[in-house]
């Protein structure tokens, strides 16, 4: 087998270990058994059901909010599926009835009203100590089964699911140039021959992977596949781009980055200042300044409709503004959103956990009132 590494993964040497961060601050699994008075009032009728890992603060901070607001949920997390989630699922004619136990919660599926799928991967389901050949079984028929929750009568979900899969990054370049939303020049190749023409053309371009700006192997470490500048005279192996389709596009000179986390309609949005890096990742989110700011009005209609046409309620949207043009780079369907709450000061927390009520269980005439 080959040794050497894709482009973006060889200018790329960062891994983000997530064990000593993993612990289970969710409120729920902490006060579950210990002080079950603080859940007195708290409507079980309705439930939230959340796909995610255990390192996931925004969900924790939602589900508090959730839990103070008068309405229940229900975690899962993919490390701890395999040895602590029980699920059973029963057909009768035409009748199915069930329920989901994870941690000691039990919910019957006809309470589950509404789905929050985040970073739920399988890439992170505990395996050890089985077989290849059991590993995959394992997965494969776990992974069908959750998916199978799509099919839940009456249910709605944080983003659609298949919209959320099917909005890949190309996907989203291409519906953003259809709708007359500036992109960058792009080509998404594993030509040797094309990324020289491109690079020809273009003084200066951003390499970036298709999927993701991180590959999770071995189970909870992130290795980093952050994006990066290249021109036509760095030297660069045909191997290198033969091996996977890569991102490059145009650079854009004298731009600003703005982050943008969009909310069924709502927009937060954040001013990037002083970035070191290319990618803005690499200059780490404790040290980068983000200045609240606003879109026009004419920039924030486009973006409506380009999530609606990807079929997302939710997604954090990266663009470039330059000369009074804007330009689109990516929509992130699970993009976390705290750190820029940090330092913004923008409720973008109870924006999410308001969207969640007013959408999922508000329509629930049963619901109790908002706790005091």
């Amino acid at each position: 087998m080959s040794n050497f590494k894709s482009l973006v993964l060889r200018n790329n040497t960062g891994i983000d270990d997530l064990l000593p961060r993993q612990q289970d601050r969710d409120f729920l699994h902490r006060i579950y058994n210990s002080k079950p008075a603080l859940l007195k009032g708290i409507n079980t009728k309705s439930i939230v059901l959340i796909l995610t890992r255990i390192e996931d603060p925004e969900v924790d901070r939602v589900a508090t909010m959730l839990i103070q607001s008068g309405y229940g949920y229900l975690r899962i997390n993919a490390e701890q599926l395999i040895n602590e989630v029980t699920v059973s699922v029963s057909f009768d004619g035409g009748n199915v009835d069930g329920y989901v136990e994870s941690m000691g919660e039990r919910v019957e599926i006809e309470n589950i009203a509404f789905i929050w799928r985040r970073h739920f991967h399988s890439d992170s389901f505990s395996l050890e100590g089985y077989s290849q050949v059991e590993s995959y079984y394992i997965r494969d028929n776990w992974i069908s089964l959750v998916n199978s929750l799509r099919s839940l009568p009456d249910v709605r979900w944080f983003n659609d699911p298949e919209s959320e899969d099917l909005a890949t990054k190309p996907v989203q370049l291409m519906v953003a140039a259809q709708d007359n939303i500036d992109v960058p020049q792009t080509v998404i190749t594993n030509s040797p021959v094309g990324v020289g023409k491109f690079l020809d053309r273009n003084s200066l371009a951003f390499v970036k992977a298709v999927h993701h700006h991180f590959v999770e192997y071995p189970r909870d470490e992130l290795n980093n596949a952050y994006g990066f500048l290249i021109d036509k005279h760095k030297k660069i192996l045909d191997s290198e781009i033969a091996v996977v389709p890569t991102t490059f596009q145009r650079k854009i000179s004298n731009a600003s980055e703005i982050r943008v986390f969009y909310i069924n309609g709502i927009f937060f949005c954040g001013r990037y200042h002083d970035i070191q890096n290319p990618d803005w990742h690499l200059d780490g989110v404790g040290d980068i300044e983000v200045v609240p700011t606003d879109l026009d009005t004419s920039i924030k209609s486009k973006l409506s409709g380009l999530m609606a046409k990807l079929g997302l309620n939710y997604g954090a949207i990266d663009l470039l503004i330059t000369d009074n043009k804007w330009y689109l780079l990516e929509v992130n369907q699970w993009g976390d959103w705290l750190w820029m709450q940090a330092k913004t000061g923008q409720k973008i927390t109870e924006a999410v956990t308001q969207y969640i009520i007013d959408t999922g269980l508000k329509a629930d005439s049963s619901l109790l009132s908002k706790t005091k």
